[in-house]
């Protein structure tokens, strides 16, 4: 009888270890999946700001030309700040 409740005892512990495994592996690959995504999410939205920058330098690239070359040649009355 001993040997029966200790055996049972034994398969019950057992089976809360492989849950608890389980759990635990589930929970890291949330955590891994969770990292993850947000490094992506900040990579995309770096991109986008320097994106984002070269677009409005492209855009003002005639006036920064202008402007330098006025700086350049000493007619800086009309450069503006």
């Amino acid at each position: 009888m001993t040997n029966c409740i200790s055996a049972s005892k034994d398969g019950h512990g057992l089976t809360m270890d492989m849950e608890e495994d389980m759990k635990v592996k589930a929970i890291e690959a949330l955590r891994k999946k969770t990292y993850e995504e947000g490094i992506m999410f900040m990579i995309k939205r770096n991109r986008e700001k320097i994106s984002e920058i070269w677009f409005i330098i492209d855009k003002n690239r005639d006036e920064i030309d202008f402007m330098k070359q006025q700086v350049l040649h000493g007619d800086v009355s009309s450069v503006r700040a």
